[in-house]
């Protein structure tokens, strides 16, 4: 029996796709395992990418606190992400803050099933995210997102270039998001451990 969440909270039918500045999220504890550092390098390229070709360069907000926040922290100035780059801390309205963004993204070394990235396919949202633990039970390469090796920081950013650029793209990924996550609606979980 696969977790689930009470999928009507993240609902969000009246998503934008064409706004200029595109906004992703991430949403996790700030320790080892979920590899910010891979993240943020990844974000450096994809913005120096979209410098070359003159596009509107994409914000990041991360959601979460933990024992690599001060190194978190350097590493934002020290790739001179401060602009682009917005740490909010714990916060305890993350339905909000993902009907408000463009993409998801996830860099974890070690996943299991990420209620996260559940929450995020919920809400509609196009997901980068790496190829580890369940995390391709959610997302689906080329469906409603793109599956990268952990690590492999080109094609990362190669991901946050097209589905920054490609809002048609945004919005095809976002409607099969939403069918994949229809898959993990607490309410048939709950009618599962019932049975």
């Amino acid at each position: 029996i696969q977790n689930g969440i009470d999928i009507s909270i993240y609902n969000c039918p009246n998503r934008v796709f064409n706004r200029t500045t595109v906004k992703l999220i991430a949403v996790g504890r700030m320790e080892t395992l979920k590899d910010y550092p891979f993240l943020l390098k990844s974000f450096r390229l994809a913005l120096d990418w979209l410098t070359i070709i003159n596009k509107e360069l994409p914000t990041l907000d991360i959601i979460g606190a933990g024992s690599q926040k001060t190194l978190i922290d350097e590493l934002i100035d020290k790739l001179d992400l401060r602009e682009n780059v917005h740490l909010l801390g714990i916060r305890d309205d993350i339905p909000v803050l993902l009907k408000a963004s463009d993409i998801y993204v996830m860099s974890s070394a070690v996943e299991g099933l990420s209620l996260a990235l559940i929450e995020a396919a919920a809400s509609g949202l196009p997901i980068i995210a790496t190829d580890v633990g369940s995390n391709r039970k959610i997302v689906q390469q080329g469906i409603n997102g793109f599956l990268v090796e952990h690590g492999d920081v080109d094609s990362f950013a190669q991901a946050i270039v097209k589905l920054t650029e490609d809002a048609a793209l945004r919005e095809k990924y976002s409607r099969n998001s939403e069918r994949v996550a229809g898959t993990f609606d607490i309410n048939q979980t709950a009618e599962l451990h019932l049975q």
